[in-house]
């Protein structure tokens, strides 16, 4: 990953505590102007299974925490939000059980249109044991093997959450981690989702419109509506019920970090995969898949703008947008699997990816996500138009089926002085396999196996004055219905559990350029 390297270094670190849930109340920043933020919302109840102190955290947040035993669990009422205290639930690590009474009262909720969230020290195993069950009990399954899944980021963050929504034979399957402070919209809104007969309502969202929206979102929504894309599941960050209406919205994905003028980092990743497996000429067999994902930059006049330097030299102010960057490097997947932590890969045709490189700046560009005539444009407003550069580099050197695994990372660069009267959003948006061109690949493939998929999603911002950047982890597994337990060593992966960041904030790691008087910038989470 590029990190600039001009005038001195300054590089802050902060370990997030591991059971702590952060409180709510930082002030609202600039708003972005894609999505309007009305006041919080009346939440319903969240039942808590947790010690006195989880439910006065909940409490905190502004909601009306119902403490609840183990016992209730199967009395909890349809469609609604839990909190349980990992530790009460899942206390072994390593293998974990599928068959434990644990597993079996969390598939309940979810057969019942209910959210769970679990405060745990081990968040990849909560994860993936929460989307297993509510895998199962969405039916989501690729011939025998039900779907397990993490979206693993950086900061620490220890609340982490599963939720299924299906329409049609598309199935949504919502995984991550959750900020405590956004709670509150976080019950809100699944409320909202699901209060149409227990059956999801995608015009319950904000609609996205075809330009300039995150492709994940505008994928999400249209997977609800008119009975989806068919036979497919789509994997997303449980972001999105914590940003609808909130203060300083992620509508752009997740909000990643803030600078002292109120410039915003934001990116966003997703997985679409067909609900089938296929059995080409060539093994190995293969799952049809779409990776998706965006950057994007809120920038305020304040932080973008020209600043005048003297001697009739005037520069770019201290949070101007120079360059975006993000993609997904399946070649890592592919050599992870290679040196044996996982038996899963992605690949692609060399030129299925959107879009493409460009030698003049582009005044627009579209992508295509090729599924019911889904696509999404992008053209900046009110400042220069971007040059776009590809790199497929490095990939591998032997095609698997006529498809390769390459790490495809974007880079638009934006040039210019600006001046901005008003605070304006820049996105670009980008896809590998439209129209599910890509492909997950099983190696060895026998269907008693369990399959593991890692792939790393990387994103990164650059000002004038401060670049900051980020990997976040996809881990994916087809557990067969028959299997009574998982395992999965997740050290031999170094997933981004705990990186050094400000705290607050969803990245990896900074850089900020020189200080005073031309670069007085701080970092911290939004």
């Amino acid at each position: 990953m590029a990190r600039r390297q001009v005038l001195a270094i300054a590089l802050a670190a902060a370990l997030l505590a591991l059971l702590a849930l952060r409180l709510p109340g930082a002030p609202a920043r600039g708003q972005p102007t894609a999505t309007p933020a009305p006041a919080p919302p009346s939440a319903p109840p969240v039942y808590v299974l947790g010690p006195q102190s989880l439910v006065e955290a909940i409490e905190r947040a502004g909601l009306n925490a119902v403490p609840i035993t183990t016992a209730d669990l199967s009395k909890i009422p349809n469609g609604s939000v839990v909190v349980v205290d990992w530790a009460q639930l899942e206390t072994a690590r390593g293998a974990l059980n599928l068959t434990s009474p644990a597993v079996q009262a969390l598939e309940g909720i979810f057969a019942r249109g209910g959210l769970v969230l679990a405060n745990s020290s081990d968040p990849v195993a909560a994860e993936l044991l929460l989307s297993y069950a509510a895998a199962r009990a969405a039916g989501v399954k690729f011939g025998d093997h039900y779907l397990a899944a993490a979206l693993v980021l950086p900061g620490g963050e220890t609340l982490v959450g599963a939720a299924a929504l299906r329409n049609g034979k598309t199935t949504a399957l919502l995984v991550g981690p959750i900020r405590p402070d956004r709670l509150a919209y976080v019950a809100a809104n699944w409320a909202r989702l699901k209060s149409a007969d227990n059956r999801p309502a995608a015009t319950a969202m904000a609609d996205p419109t075809d330009i300039n929206w995150d492709p994940c979102y505008a994928t999400y929504t249209q997977a609800l509506q008119s009975g989806g894309f068919g036979n497919n599941i789509f994997l997303w960050g449980m972001q999105i019920l914590g940003s609808q209406g909130a203060p300083t919205s992620d509508s752009y994905g997740v909000m990643a970090v803030e600078d002292n003028y109120g410039d915003i980092f934001y990116y966003d990743s997703c997985i679409l995969m067909a609900n089938s497996l296929t059995f080409p000429n060539q093994n190995p067999p293969q799952i049809p898949a779409a990776l998706m994902g965006d950057v994007a930059y809120y920038m305020t006049p304040s932080g973008g703008n020209e600043v005048y330097i003297g001697g009739g030299v005037s520069s770019q102010g201290p949070g101007a947008l120079e360059e975006l960057i993000g993609g997904f490097d399946a070649y890592a997947s592919y050599q992870a699997m290679l040196g044996g932590s996982t038996n899963a890969f992605v690949a692609a045709p060399p030129s299925s990816y959107q879009p493409d490189s460009s030698s003049t700046p582009v005044g627009s560009f579209t992508i295509d996500i090729g599924l019911e005539g889904l696509s999404v444009t992008y053209e900046p407003e009110l400042i220069s138009w971007p040059y776009i550069s590809v790199s497929q580099s490095p990939w591998t050197s032997t095609t698997i089926g006529g498809q390769v695994a390459f790490n495809a990372t974007w880079t638009f660069i934006y040039s210019g002085l600006y001046d901005i009267s008003n605070s304006v959003d820049v996105i670009d948006g980008f896809i590998v396999g439209p129209g599910e061109g890509a492909v997950i690949g099983l190696a060895n493939y026998s269907p008693g196996n369990t399959y593991w998929l890692w792939l790393p999603f990387n994103a990164e911002v650059m000002t004038t004055c401060w670049s900051a950047w980020t990997r976040a982890d996809w881990l994916v597994g087809l557990v067969p219905q028959s299997s009574s337990s998982i395992t999965i060593n997740t050290a031999t992966l170094d997933l981004v559990l705990q990186e050094p960041t400000p705290s607050g904030s969803w990245i990896s790691g900074y850089a900020i350029y020189g200080g005073p008087p031309y670069c007085p910038i701080s970092l911290s989470g939004p």
